[in-house]
């Protein structure tokens, strides 16, 4: 444990210095400034919008805008969407596991 000590300062050290420049340049908002429901409607509407730009790629940028009202109908089509891809990753890695494997922990009937 002792050697990972250097690594984890350097590790600490690296991650304050940066958000120190990120609060210094205002990429850092304040908790008081959004609500929970406001950033996890934002964190769907983003993980929509990247799905969906991996289909169709326009409008790309590095940083994107956080907006505080998102469009209602855009976050429900996204949760759909990130559901529905979910789903259908957990179905086709339990039955890749299931076809691949002799054994299993349960018994499959």
């Amino acid at each position: 444990m002792c050697e990972k000590l250097p690594l984890f300062l350097l590790a600490s050290a690296s991650s304050l210095a940066t958000f120190f420049a990120q609060e210094n340049s205002g990429a850092v908002m304040a908790l008081d400034k959004s609500s929970l429901s406001t950033r996890r409607l934002n964190a769907v509407v983003s993980y929509g919008t990247d799905a969906g730009q991996r289909v169709r790629p326009e409008n790309l940028a590095v940083l994107y805008p956080f907006h505080l009202k998102a469009p209602i109908g855009q976050a429900v089509s996204a949760g759909v969407l990130l559901l529905f891809g979910n789903v259908y990753g957990l179905a086709h890695f339990s039955m890749f596991y299931a076809e691949n494997r002799k054994f299993t922990s349960f018994a499959l009937r």
